[in-house]
């Protein structure tokens, strides 16, 4: 049985983010951090029965985008890159040599790719030869994780 962590994410992000004041510090990046750190171990600890096997996994969002990290097991990336980025995952695959990710990357600009906002089209699985949509990816309304730290100056 697949579990959903697209809800899960949303759930923790709900909890963690949306409460954040406009203005924020490292003490509350700090706090909301640990506290999300803790609830996505409490729900790896409740659905997550795969043997940890440390793994780079490359995803493709339902936006189009792609992103990768290293995680122990499937759903860890998932819930993990989901909550980072703030969005759905399509697809993840096990790609330890970041072929699959390098094959998306090397068909756009470096400008673009150094961004990380390129789209491409949605597919069921990683693209033999993937197309860019030729649309940036829109500044999200939500920000990721990373928009927060930057934002505070960390």
């Amino acid at each position: 049985m697949t579990v959903a962590t697209w809800p899960t994410a949303q759930r923790i992000r709900a909890k963690y983010l949306e409460p954040l004041p406009e203005k924020r510090n490292d003490k509350l990046l700090n706090a909301a951090c640990k506290g999300i750190s803790a609830d996505v171990a409490a729900f790896l600890a409740e659905h997550d029965t795969a043997a940890p096997e440390r793994h780079w996994w490359t995803c493709q969002f339902v936006s189009g985008g792609i992103s990768g990290r290293w995680a122990e097991t499937e759903l860890e990336a998932r819930v993990e890159i989901e909550l980072w980025w703030g969005e759905e995952i399509a697809w993840i695959v096990v790609d330890d040599d970041a072929e699959i990710q390098n094959r998306y990357w090397a068909t756009v600009k470096v400008k673009d790719r150094q961004a990380g906002r390129v789209l491409f089209d949605l597919t069921e699985g990683p693209a033999e030869y993937p197309v860019p949509t030729g649309d940036l990816r829109p500044v999200s309304v939500q920000p990721t994780l990373f928009d927060l730290f930057e934002m505070s100056g960390s």
